[in-house]
């Protein structure tokens, strides 16, 4: 131990002792550097964390050259419909029948032992018209993160995706999802977080500039420190949010991909409850289903979509009827965004749109401003 070390250094060596990740370590050393005693007698320590530090970071340029590699593979997975949604989980946990259920692809193969899927199994699932691209991706198990089980190339598919389901048996749903969870965690893919509204631009001006100082939970001495431990010595920091310094490195992990997620739970052998229920409550948003009858495939399909931070609108040609299948377009999206959607001189050359479904009645007359609503139908005049 270092003569004189301090809270804040004890503090940071507890949490490398704890880490499990390189990530995880390699913040820790950062901040172990940061606040070491510097004087003579800790000479040995600074050099012995120096050099962790371009070990850990050697093994991370290692596992991320992996990585690449795992990402080309998947690009064999091309987008289809209006989203591709994958579904991910342990084995036997019921992903099979889901995903054939849920599109009617009579070519997957459901079996009672282990690991029955090989491969991604692929099925398109109508939504109100739309089609849904449902994957699922074999059985992720306790290491693929690290490549275990050609886990890195299924991994780089959910990195792909544009949602992900968890699929979990209600026997043992909570170790199920924080083993799979954490396979995701360890390759940088968080579920149902937030980006930081936090950016960090290298400068041609010497020092580090702030916008947003109020936001801040530590001190400017301290996010200098930071930044300048990581190599940033020129920069401007934007803060538009609460800031600690683990929000600003999340801001600098050009690896980490957030995706929205829900769980699907089976019941079909025993039921979610009791502390296990509870427990599975504060860490995803979930639906339970057991018979897959019409009335829970609906359901189940609801909240996939409602997954993708989209609605369906319909587009028409005046005085023909509208489009049979639907547009899918961002929440909020205006008449405007339709128009740069379906071709460019309905944008260039847009005079006004008539709108059915949202507006007080049908076919008012609207701006290219308005806002569209789900199932909305329109018709745009040039």
């Amino acid at each position: 131990m270092p003569i004189n070390a301090g809270h804040e250094y004890l503090t940071a060596e507890a949490r490398y002792q704890a880490a499990k990740t390189p990530e995880e370590k390699l913040k820790c050393l950062q901040e172990m550097l940061r606040t070491a005693p510097k004087h003579k007698g800790s000479e040995n320590l600074l050099a012995e964390i120096t050099n962790k530090i371009k070990r850990i970071k050697n093994q991370m340029e290692k596992i991320e050259a992996q990585r690449k590699k795992a990402s080309a593979k998947s690009l064999a997975i091309k987008k289809e419909g209006v989203a591709q949604v994958v579904l991910i989980g342990m084995t036997n946990s019921g992903k099979s029948t889901l995903i054939k259920t849920l599109t009617n692809n009579k070519d997957i193969l459901i079996a009672p032992y282990a690991f029955t899927t090989k491969k991604p199994e692929i099925g398109m699932m109508d939504y109100k018209k739309a089609q849904v691209q449902l994957v699922e991706i074999p059985p992720l198990v306790q290491g693929s993160g690290q490549g275990k089980a050609a886990g890195l190339e299924l991994l780089a598919i959910v990195r792909n995706a544009d949602a992900v389901v968890f699929v979990l048996n209600a026997c043992n749903a909570v170790k199920e999802y924080d083993i799979v969870n954490n396979e995701l965690k360890f390759v940088d893919i968080l579920i149902n977080k937030i980006r930081p509204r936090i950016s960090v631009n290298k400068s041609d001006f010497k020092g580090i500039t702030f916008s947003g100082k109020n936001y801040l939970k530590v001190t400017e001495e301290e996010v200098v420190n930071f930044l300048k431990a990581n190599g940033y010595h020129n920069a401007s920091l934007v803060i538009e949010q609460p800031c600690s310094l683990k929000d600003i490195s999340e801001a600098l992990n050009n690896r980490l991909c957030y995706k929205r997620g829900i769980a699907l739970i089976n019941e079909r052998s025993c039921a979610l409850e009791g502390d296990e229920l509870q427990d599975i409550k504060q860490r995803i948003h979930f639906i339970k289903y057991k018979t897959l009858d019409e009335k829970e495939l609906n359901r189940i399909r609801e909240e996939i979509f409602q997954l993708l931070g989209k609605i369906l609108i319909f587009t028409k040609k005046p005085s023909e009827e509208a489009a049979i299948e639907p547009l899918a377009i961002p929440e909020n999206a205006t008449v405007e965004d339709v128009a740069k959607i379906v071709h460019k001189d309905l944008y260039k050359k847009f005079k006004f749109a008539r709108v059915w479904g949202s507006t007080k009645f049908a076919g008012q007359r609207v701006s290219k401003d308005y806002v569209l609503r789900d199932q909305d139908t329109v018709e745009i005049y040039i």
